[in-house]
């Protein structure tokens, strides 16, 4: 139930999210290439239209989120998985849709009253059991248990209320004819058999490189695809957390204070130990294997081994342990059984389970309540914690002092070696790429291109620790000199060489074609001939997935031969041998998930052109600096 939870707090219709997150996601690009900065309102972390996401609010999203995260990791959350994990961006684009969703509900007069809001909670899964509401005096409590806030709680499914009217009154009348769902079921199953051989340029050799005449003659006609980005240079100082703590000290109380205020960190959560009986069926058995379940679980009740029933019945992996699963079931099960599962008690025994293609018999045979990891065997990783966040603020604070007094005599490498900071010079760096081996995210790159010229940063974080940069020096966007990229120029020039030259070789291939076998023409070239079976979609062997190539071939008729076609290192030759079409056997199964399927696709269309009306208005601007801070902030508690 709680994992049900967990996915349900916050959670967005996918198809608007699709739009949502395509329209937000520049926002966490330009962070590195200089997108809207929000200065106005220090205590605004970022602004929609006319909307505000206060520091506070989002300060205390992502340390909720954070929560139920550790709780699911059992207290083994690193600020690495959390990076890894985009948290805190994923948690920012969340309430900027929010924010979002509210002003294009306005704009079409759309309220959740509370009564809906009542309405979705009773509903919800996570709050059934047996197919009723498990009452709200239950609900509130099971919302406290996980530390679930019961406004903020209810304010998310306020807002998700909104969101399916929102959808609901947009594309309500969006439907697809019973035509486009035949033609795109046919379309997805039809198959061709196909022959077809591969020109690769890596097996094609010139008869002679390139002269350096040839190569700058070329060069000269192509000198847009080699132009040198703008980069630019700066000196910095990067104050290393590691080395940082050694200044810092954390004792025996303050660990054992965290420890006891930060209990939920180190919970374990409940585990439920599971044996099943699972009878696969087929369309034609179906209802026998049903009949035999339903027989199973009356023996069961009857006092009859779930063990020895399970080793002569059951049909999965662990039937010959009597359908011991253990603790571990969870990367198996389905999620009707998992459901199933946590909806038990100790030793009860379910009814027969139907599933895709077979039916569960389950049963609950130990149950260890969720508990808190002592504190002797988390000692050393919350000293680990106590120490990295003492460092960081120490870091934070000294990096702080440091960009204050610089700005002040506006030289940081002046200030740095008065302070006794290793002061350095980068490169001249790109936006993007190159990034310098200690900061592999590109965070200096990034911060170089937000600051004017004799600049200095405010203090950011950085892969290994804090650090303030002056922007020194700016080379500007130019066209770039032969003796600078003659090496690329090399590669370029005998790259395309080499697919003019394979392109006559398909051409080749192809005439000869009507007077051989496809094969033995193939194998006079030296080339590799393949035979196949494809359907759309499918990555060709050879060649990879291809669009342009896969639409070409599904438009022959069988015998028809294709023009030489190219891909990313040569160019291919096809033959149709026989066209197969679609099996209807599974239609009728199949076309309820087509028609959602397509009219999915033509709902975000619609959305997405009802968010470009708006476009402007819905104008995002962010406080970087302040982001930045709250996340240092938060992430140095784990």
């Amino acid at each position: 139930m709680l994992k049900a939870m967990r996915r349900n707090v916050k959670a967005l219709s996918v198809s608007l999210w699709i739009v949502v997150a395509s329209f937000i996601f520049f926002i966490f690009y330009s962070w590195g290439t200089g997108g809207r900065i929000l200065r106005e309102n220090i205590n605004v972390i970022a602004t929609v239209g006319k909307q505000e996401i206060t520091i506070e609010e989002y300060k205390s999203n992502l340390f909720q989120t954070l929560q139920r995260l550790s709780r699911m990791q059992e207290g083994r959350l690193t600020r690495a998985m959390i990076r890894g994990m985009g948290i805190p961006e994923k948690v920012l684009q969340d309430l900027i849709s929010d924010r979002i969703i509210f002003f294009l509900a306005d704009k079409l007069n759309l309220v959740a009253t509370d009564e809906e809001v009542r309405d979705k909670i009773i509903n919800s899964p996570e709050f059934q059991r047996d197919g009723k509401f498990i009452g709200f005096d239950a609900y509130r409590q099971l919302l406290a248990y996980n530390r679930i806030d019961l406004k903020d709680f209810e304010d998310s499914k306020r807002i998700e209320v909104l969101k399916e009217k929102f959808i609901n009154v947009l594309t309500s009348s969006i439907s697809v004819s019973e035509k486009e769902v035949l033609d795109a079921y046919k379309k997805e199953r039809e198959k061709l058999s196909i022959e077809y051989a591969v020109v690769d340029i890596s097996n094609i050799q010139l008869e002679k490189e390139p002269s350096k005449d040839e190569l700058k003659k070329w060069f000269e006609k192509n000198k847009d695809k080699f132009k040198i980005p703008e980069k630019r240079k700066g000196d910095y100082v990067l104050i290393d957390i590691e080395k940082t703590k050694g200044g810092v000290e954390v004792t025996e109380s303050e660990i054992r204070d965290y420890w006891g205020e930060n209990r939920f960190l180190f919970q374990i959560p409940e585990k439920r130990k599971v044996s099943r009986i699972f009878l696969k069926f087929g369309e034609k058995d179906k209802d026998k294997i049903s009949e035999r379940a339903k027989e199973i679980v009356s023996k069961l009740k009857t006092g009859e081994s779930f063990e020895e029933l399970a080793r002569e019945y059951s049909q999965d992996e662990k039937a010959k342990e009597g359908g011991d699963w253990g603790f571990d079931y969870t990367a198996v099960f389905s999620q009707e059984e998992i459901k199933k599962i946590q909806e038990m008690n100790l030793n009860d025994i379910s009814d027969p389970l139907e599933l895709k293609d077979a039916f569960s018999i389950l049963k609950v045979a130990e149950i260890i309540p969720a508990g808190v990891r002592p504190l002797e065997e988390v000692s050393n990783q919350i000293k680990e914690i106590l120490s990295y966040d003492k460092a960081q603020r120490l870091a934070q604070k000294r990096g702080e002092d440091l960009a204050k007094e610089a700005k002040k005599s506006k030289s940081l490498s002046k200030v740095a070696k008065t302070r006794g900071f290793e002061i350095k010079t980068t490169s001249f760096l790109p936006r993007e790429g190159e990034p310098l081996p200690e900061d592999p995210s590109g965070s200096i790159n990034a911060t170089l291109f937000q600051l004017e010229l004799e600049k200095i940063s405010e203090p950011f974080m950085t892969f290994r620790g804090v650090c303030v940069i002056q922007l020194v020096e700016i080379q500007k966007s130019r066209d770039a000199k032969f003796e600078e990229v003659e090496e690329k120029v090399k590669e370029a020039y005998t790259t395309q060489l080499k697919k003019e030259k394979a392109k006559e070789i398909a051409f080749a291939l192809k005439s000869s074609i009507p007077f051989k076998t496809f094969e033995t023409a193939s194998k006079d070239a030296n080339l590799k001939y393949y035979s196949k079976e494809i359907k759309r979609m499918d990555s060709i062997e050879g060649i990879g997935f291809n669009p342009y190539a896969e639409e070409s071939i599904f438009s022959l008729k069988e015998g028809d031969v294709s023009e030489p076609l190219p891909f990313e290192n040569g160019y291919a030759i096809f033959r149709v041998v026989k066209y197969i079409p679609a099996d209807m056997s599974e239609y009728e199964k199949e076309k309820g998930k087509i028609k959602n399927s397509l009219e999915q696709n033509e709902k975000n269309k619609f959305i997405q052109a009802f968010f470009e009306r708006y476009k402007e208005e819905l104008k995002v601007k962010f406080n970087q600096e302040a982001y930045q801070k709250v996340v240092d902030e938060i992430l140095g508690r784990f």
